[in-house]
């Protein structure tokens, strides 16, 4: 592994080129946490209420046993399911009627090539399953106790995995694993997206962006408030780099080696991110989906 520099700068833009849309959408106690654009409809789900709800309106209730919906990538989003014998992990979809249990603790999910990637965080394992038959997955085994998190794959079929208790990340290709050390002592990295060549990452604990190339080399960029608590992170057309601050109430994006940061009501608490034609939509557990444009 090697640690490559990179230089950046900050600037707090609370208005003027970066607009805010606020659209409350559920109820705290409810709690927006993931969301995604489905068949041009924006999605969230509700962590609380065993639900997803829709910009629109339209809400959609889990089957009997389902429960906290948590993350979402297309129209697929991990859940919790309990037919009787204590909760396991489960993968929903939107328009679909029934919970695919796939055992263990679900949290990172990733749909691209018809595949649909998943985390367990109770047996360390990445799973895949078909979209077209989701009703058998195989698994691929990650280090014990490295607790996944949110996995994302890129335009190369690369797929990451942030390890949030072992402080790396996991590159998987076929069934090869490598584990890449983040350089920070106690990182956290949670949120990963996957790009061509290599994957960004946010470090909940220490307050970084890190990119992290296909050969190992690891670039991390300290935050300027480095106890905002980066949580999810996207990237745009434009090559922004898009990530939610969750204890900061804010939403960071990182472009031509410079911070911008976007000022959320404060207790906004955002989460999940999804990229939109004009900019991203935010989930913020508070109860409204954010509409950052610019």
């Amino acid at each position: 592994m090697g640690v490559l520099g990179m230089r950046s700068t900050s600037r707090v833009v609370p208005s003027g080129p970066v607009d805010v849309t606020l659209r409350e959408i559920a109820t705290a106690a409810e709690a927006p946490y993931g969301v995604s654009i489905v068949d041009g409809e924006v999605w969230t789900t509700l962590v609380r209420a065993s639900a997803l709800v829709s910009l629109t309106g339209a809400r959609i209730e889990l089957p009997p046993g389902g429960s906290a919906p948590m993350v979402m990538s297309g129209p697929w989003f991990g859940a919790s399911l309990d037919t009787g014998h204590g909760p396991r992990g489960a993968l929903g979809r939107v328009g679909a009627e029934a919970l695919v249990d796939v055992g263990g603790s679900v949290y990172g999910v990733a749909a691209a090539g018809g595949s649909v990637w998943f985390s367990d965080m109770a047996t360390d394992r990445l799973g895949v399953l078909r979209e077209d038959d989701p009703s058998r997955a195989r698994y691929v085994d990650l280090p014990p106790g490295g607790f996944p998190a949110a996995v994302s794959v890129g335009p190369d079929g690369v797929v990451w995995c942030a390890l949030n208790r072992a402080g790396a990340v996991a590159k998987v290709v076929g069934s090869s694993v490598t584990v890449v050390p983040l350089p920070m002592a106690q990182a956290g990295p949670v949120g990963v997206c996957a790009v061509q060549g290599g994957a960004w990452v946010v470090v909940i604990d220490t307050g970084h962006l890190v990119f992290v190339t296909a050969t190992g080399l690891v670039r991390p960029i300290p935050l300027p408030d480095q106890a905002a608590k980066p949580h999810a992170v996207v990237v745009d057309g434009l090559d922004r780099v898009w990530f939610t601050e969750w204890g900061a109430s804010r939403v960071g994006v990182y472009a031509d080696g410079a911070f911008t940061h976007v000022d959320l009501p404060p207790g906004a608490e955002p989460h999940g991110l999804a990229v939109a034609e004009d900019g991203v939509w935010v989930a913020c557990e508070s109860g409204f989906l954010a509409h950052v444009t610019g």
